[in-house]
């Protein structure tokens, strides 16, 4: 079965290296596509594909953390 609206496996290996090596999230990696490579692609598609490859949730310790919770400047009384 052919479905043209498939999205080409190049960019999905795109999309899995930048989440892979860069921890980027779907906005960002459809930033960079559209940047760099020329490629547009929705957020939310990407957001699907990650979904679909098991991708969607980065790992406690590469996740962003606000900045309160990043680090404590030690002042003294």
């Amino acid at each position: 079965m052919h479905c043209p609206t498939t999205t080409q496996p190049e960019v999905v290996g795109k999309i899995i290296h930048l989440r892979q090596h860069y921890h980027f999230g779907p906005m960002k990696i459809a930033m960079y596509l559209q940047r760099y490579h020329d490629i547009t692609i929705s957020q939310s598609g990407v957001w699907r594909i990650l979904k679909r490859l098991d991708m969607s949730r980065l790992p406690a310790s590469q996740r962003h953390k606000r900045r309160e919770q990043r680090w404590k400047r030690y002042e003294p009384n």
